[in-house]
């Protein structure tokens, strides 16, 4: 989870981050975030609550990407 935080951390600095360019899944009935979204232009980055890329996927344009 540390890890997580920490990439989030990362990228927020290195980037002006819009409201919609981070999503997460939350798991309610543990209390944890399952994984994470952050969206880049045209590609979404799918994240593991240990802090790993599981899948990067690459749509035709940003608002398709918005619309995951």
């Amino acid at each position: 989870m540390l890890r997580l935080i920490t990439f989030l951390v990362i990228v927020g600095t290195s980037y002006t981050l819009p409201a919609q360019s981070i999503s997460f899944d939350i798991d309610y009935e543990d209390g944890i975030i399952k994984s994470s979204y952050l969206i880049k232009d045209n590609y979404v980055f799918k994240v593991n609550n240990k802090g790993s890329i599981e899948a990067v996927y690459i749509f035709n344009n940003q608002s398709e990407a918005q619309d995951l």
